[in-house]
């Protein structure tokens, strides 16, 4: 009998779990990245022009579904920022820590 219940609570648990989709939205436009992203190097004050990172798929713990790292050009300022979108706007940004990935990027100036 406790084999019976113990059964039948996991297979009411399995089909009561999240659907988790396998297709990502899609990707934000050029124009869209461009001005976030400069928007947010003002923000931040930085000297130089902004070059970004190619954009990527967040992993599980980042806020939305992309994110983009940018840095300044200026040689000395060794600072990454990170920045997210999702839905084809920007959802939040951060001086990049270690999950996101920033110092193993290329970087390049942004696309118009």
């Amino acid at each position: 009998m406790r084999l019976r219940m113990a059964f039948l609570c996991l297979a009411m648990a399995a089909c009561s779990s999240p659907q988790v989709s396998s297709t990502r939205p899609s990707l934000p436009s050029d124009a869209v990245i461009a001005s976030y992203i400069a928007n947010v190097f003002a923000l931040y004050k930085l000297p130089g022009t902004p070059e970004v990172s190619p954009i990527r798929a967040t992993i599980f713990s980042e806020p939305g579904d992309w994110i983009i790292c940018f840095k300044s050009s200026i040689q000395d300022q060794p600072k990454r920022y990170a920045t997210f979108l999702q839905d084809n706007k920007p959802v939040d940004y951060r001086i990049a820590v270690s999950i996101d990935n920033c110092e193993k990027e290329a970087y390049a100036p942004p696309k118009k």
